[in-house]
């Protein structure tokens, strides 16, 4: 089960002598009682009954519609793609924020160079995820 959620990434580049607290950590934010909290401060919860309680699902409007998709989601890290999709994604979601571009264009934009990069893949079934 990853750790975070959207919102919040924990990377643990921690040195010897700090890995056993980082790991502390990890383990006390994992508990049920506390990603629940999480969710309730409107944080996205990494376990799926925090997901599926009613602490993140009544936290915002968008909770319950983001839990049902997460059966349906795929994870980009591991493909080769990664950095150019993100790159894709961070330059439009920075123009649309600093009003270089309207929002709708720029997640428009996204999604035609994004489908651009899978299709241009060496999958099998012409790409994606």
């Amino acid at each position: 089960m990853p750790l975070g959620g959207m919102g919040m990434h924990v990377s643990a580049y921690s040195p010897k002598a700090n890995q056993a607290e980082a790991l502390n950590f990890m383990k006390w934010f994992e508990q049920a009682d506390i990603q629940k909290k999480w969710a309730a401060a409107g944080g996205v919860p990494s376990r799926t009954d925090a997901l599926e309680s009613p602490e993140f699902l009544n936290a915002g409007p968008f909770n319950k519609v983001y839990a049902d998709s997460v059966p349906r989601m795929r994870d980009m890290w591991n493909v080769p793609e990664y950095a150019r999709l993100v790159d894709i994604e961070n330059t439009n979601v920075n123009a649309a924020l600093n009003g270089a571009k309207k929002p709708k264009d720029a997640l428009d934009e996204i999604a035609k160079q994004q489908q651009s990069v899978l299709d241009s893949g060496n999958r099998k079934g012409g790409g994606g995820l």
